[in-house]
């Protein structure tokens, strides 16, 4: 969309650079099966990785989340990992998965997912990089250094 900066009002911030980033801090493997429940996954710190934005005006967020994975078993396994968004979004959309399926003979798969979100003004968000699935038993591992485990958003505001 091709905005005429002309016709902002000067109070008014631009409608992009609204930008948030969190970086995985653990330079090793993390390894998870279907005996952890659901959750937001953590950066090494024991912290959630996650973004978070308040709004001041009604717009698009585009979130961003990359990772890398591999199974130390010999066999295929196939798991879900996603951005997980709190409230649901204007729309009532919240959870985004990506579909991942390995084994240990092809090593490290890089995973990535974008997705965007519509946000009311005011209401405080907050996305993760959330592990809803795994499959029976087998073991999924992530890297967890800040080049390959990170989740990124950035806003953009309606001016209309």
């Amino acid at each position: 969309m091709t905005i005429n900066l002309g016709n902002l009002p000067s109070q008014l911030v631009l409608p992009n650079g609204l930008g948030q980033i969190a970086r995985g801090t653990y330079d090793g493997v993390n390894t998870w099966n279907n005996t952890v429940p659901a959750q937001p996954m953590q950066d090494g710190n024991g912290q959630q990785m996650k973004v978070q934005i308040t709004p001041q005006r009604a717009g698009w967020w585009v979130v961003h989340a990359e990772s890398i994975w591999q199974t130390p078993d010999a066999v295929w396994t196939y798991w879900h990992w996603g951005i997980y968004l709190t409230p649901a979004d204007a729309y009532g959309w919240y959870d985004d998965r990506n579909h991942i399926c390995v084994h240990s003979a092809i090593g490290w798969s890089e995973q990535t997912i974008t997705t965007a979100f519509r946000l009311n003004a005011g209401i405080a968000y907050t996305a993760y990089i959330w592990w809803p699935n795994s499959t029976k038993g087998w073991n999924q591992s992530w890297w967890g250094g800040k080049d390959y485990f990170y989740i990124k958003g950035e806003f953009y505001e309606d001016h209309e």
